[in-house]
């Protein structure tokens, strides 16, 4: 039971275990009758079918109960009559979406306003969740994040894209679950095609399943990324390099910066 349960978008996922897509919206949707306070994302068009007595929502809709607006550098969230400004340090739209619901949950718990705009811009991400490693040597940018679902891995790579303008964008991205890739195969194809250099790693597995029950293309049409690949991307100079993936994809970092 949940005194405030915040939903930040219901985009379906684990297909290993959730036959399909309506399953898995009732999982969220059983989950919400056990909370007091639901906090919804009202941009998600999935969110907003949730029934509950006390829903408080966020979102660039103007009827949502705390609007989202991003003015060139500026996010300015806007809630109960009030407004508050911040200097924008993220750019895609999934980050901003992430940073207005955890700035509305603290209002609403212990109207903390004051101090989170003090502290906004030495604010440190989680672990594998756009970890950005500067290499001077080589001007290069590596970054670690845990994106595995197509559109979180749109974000963080519309999100590296704002960021580093001028530099080539290199994707390396390590797949989980077989059946993941299986469901969502055209939309991973859709989310790389505007990147001319994207390798593929081995599949990080679930224990729910096993190699030897799917037959597909793993690399989605694209370069597997082996240790000859490797060798060649750490001989690169001023370029960005992601590493996406929930598994141990972002470890070669290390490699990288020696």
């Amino acid at each position: 039971n949940y005194e405030y349960l915040l939903i930040l978008n219901i985009d379906y996922d684990h297909p290993d275990y959730f036959k399909n897509e309506l399953e898995y919206y009732k999982a969220f949707e059983d989950v919400s009758k056990k909370a007091k306070y639901l906090i919804i994302n009202y941009d998600d068009k999935n969110c907003r079918k949730i029934k509950h007595d006390n829903i408080i929502s966020f979102g660039f809709d103007k009827n949502s109960d705390m609007v989202i607006k991003h003015i060139n550098n500026q996010v300015i969230l806007s809630y109960k009559n009030k407004k508050y400004y911040f200097n924008s340090i993220f750019h895609a739209k999934g980050y901003i979406y992430d940073f207005a619901a955890a700035f509305l949950l603290s209002l609403i718990i212990c109207d903390n306003g004051k101090n989170v705009i003090e502290k906004y811009e030495s604010l440190k991400l989680p672990s594998r969740r756009l970890n950005i490693y500067y290499d001077n040597r080589k001007n290069n940018i590596y970054i670690d994040d845990y994106a595995h679902h197509p559109t979180e891995i749109d974000n963080v790579l519309n999100e590296i894209r704002i960021r580093f303008k001028d530099k080539k964008i290199i994707v390396v991205f390590q797949p989980h679950t077989f059946s993941r890739s299986i469901v969502f195969f055209d939309t991973f194809k859709d989310v790389f095609k505007n990147y001319s250099d994207v390798y593929i790693a081995e599949t990080f597995s679930s224990i729910r399943e096993t190699r030897t029950n799917y037959v597909f293309d793993e690399t989605f049409g694209y370069k597997k990324y082996d240790e000859n690949i490797k060798n060649d991307l750490i001989k690169l100079e001023n370029v960005v390099i992601a590493f996406l993936g929930a598994g141990d994809i972002g470890n070669n970092i290390k490699d990288f910066m020696k």
